[in-house]
């Protein structure tokens, strides 16, 4: 009896619509959760030279407006082309580092000085090239990294990783999913409930 109930919710396409649908909902979900799309969409608004940079750091993504801009002379390279360059401030004796694209640094041939931006940028903890551009930055000073490093913030904000299409992407993806997820369950319920009044009768 259960194994034919069973056969007979699979061979129904607005149950296997509904099964289908909640899982992608779910993953779509669960990947929006863990990316912080959310809250990434419309990020908190931060003043680089006021806010503390302990509270920036526990934040995915923000939105900032930051004092002038030094270009550091290195780039982010994809594929053997340079895509973003990265900047830093000094602001209450910390040097703060930005990775910044082609298009707000002006062009493939960075502006040395960035005065006053805003923009929305990822937070990157534990970056692979921040030991490596620290370690630049400090040979080019006459330091050693561990100099430097301490008194340099220990994540990127990077403007160029900041992706607004894809955040919008993925809620969108969510809403549709949802959708489709109670379109298929209310469908199949009306049906089975009006199969179940039939053999009533």
């Amino acid at each position: 009896m259960h194994n034919t109930l069973l056969h007979k919710k699979l061979h129904n396409p607005r149950y296997t619509g509904f099964i289908a649908s909640l899982i992608f909902t779910i993953a779509a979900l669960i990947t929006c959760l863990t990316n912080s799309v959310f809250t990434s969409i419309y990020p908190k608004h931060y003043t680089i030279s006021e806010d503390t940079f302990d509270t920036i750091g526990n934040k995915k993504a923000i939105n900032c407006t930051t004092d002038t801009m030094y270009y550091s002379g290195y780039d982010y390279y994809v594929h053997g082309k340079a895509v973003a360059h990265y900047y830093y401030s000094l602001n209450d004796n910390t040097c703060t580092i930005f990775l910044i694209n082609n298009k707000l640094a002006g062009g493939s041939t960075p502006q040395l000085t960035l005065e006053s931006q805003t923009f929305s940028a990822n937070i990157r903890h534990g970056d692979t090239y921040l030991r490596q551009l620290l370690e630049y930055m400090a040979s080019d000073l006459d330091w050693n990294y561990y100099s430097l490093a301490k008194y340099s913030n220990t994540y990127i904000i990077s403007q160029y990783h900041y992706n607004l299409p894809w955040l919008i992407l993925m809620v969108s993806l969510t809403v549709i999913g949802t959708c489709f997820t109670v379109y298929f369950y209310v469908t199949f319920k009306k049906e089975h409930n009006h199969q179940k009044n039939r053999q009533e009768i």
